[in-house]
């Protein structure tokens, strides 16, 4: 049974927060190196590109939203951010809605979005939101929110090291254990040589989207998945 007190964001604030220094000294290097190569409008896009890796520790860490019992699970790489959010906004749990981003007590923008455009084609299989928020937990690999997820690379194995990480991959091992399906979103890499008891169950209980790019979770995106997702949010 894994304890889920070791993804308390309490905990997960006091041992990776002198780590977050150190990994935004390195975004803000990489910033650096971007800003002195010769003008150009590429160049404009990828320092714009750099400033979104850097972390908000304000924010708060939040690595799982929803019931940890749930049949599905959406893995996504790390959590993201409005240009207005605050800690109060970021996060917030609700009895009535175990996954809080499907929760009408969110903030509006956050709502909005989940509502119409993540879960839309959830909801036009006839999925309620109400079975969205109890029967799908997400889960970030990285705890800490960011603008943009700095890909595979030396940012990346700065961010595998953050001392959550290890909790973070325990509980998903476990999830694998208890037989949950999973979507995942970003990270592909990443989610793999952290959890690589992930990789054998590719296509059968674990369905890679199509565009990672992209949160949006539909049939185009999730083909071969697409009828076992249905199945076990209608169950």
């Amino acid at each position: 049974m894994f304890n889920l007190d070791a993804l308390l964001p309490s905990e997960l604030e006091a041992i990776d927060l002198p780590y977050i220094e150190l990994y935004n000294g390195l975004v803000d290097a990489e910033v650096a190196r971007r800003t002195w190569k010769p003008e150009s409008e590429k160049k404009v896009a990828k320092i714009k590109e750099a400033q979104g890796w850097r972390l908000r520790p304000d924010l708060g860490a939040l690595c799982m939203d929803g019931d940890a019992s749930a049949p599905v699970v959406y893995l996504q790489a790390n959590p993201s951010y409005g240009d207005d959010a605050t800690r109060e906004t970021h996060y917030r749990p609700h009895p009535d809605w175990p996954l809080s981003v499907a929760g009408s007590h969110i903030h509006p923008a956050t709502q909005t979005y989940y509502r119409n455009t993540v879960f839309l084609h959830l909801q036009q299989e006839g999925i309620s939101i109400g079975d969205i928020s109890r029967k799908m937990l997400k889960v970030e690999l990285c705890p800490w929110a960011s603008k943009k997820w700095p890909g595979e690379g030396k940012l990346d194995a700065a961010l595998s090291s953050f001392p959550s990480r290890e909790p973070i991959t325990r509980f998903v091992e476990h999830l694998v254990d208890r037989g949950a399906l999973f979507i995942m979103a970003r990270a592909w890499g990443p989610w793999f040589k952290a959890v690589p008891s992930l990789a054998p169950l590719v296509g059968t209980r674990v369905f890679k989207s199509r565009t990672p790019a992209s949160a949006l979770i539909c049939r185009s995106f999730y083909p071969a998945g697409w009828d076992q997702l249905v199945a076990a949010l209608r169950s």
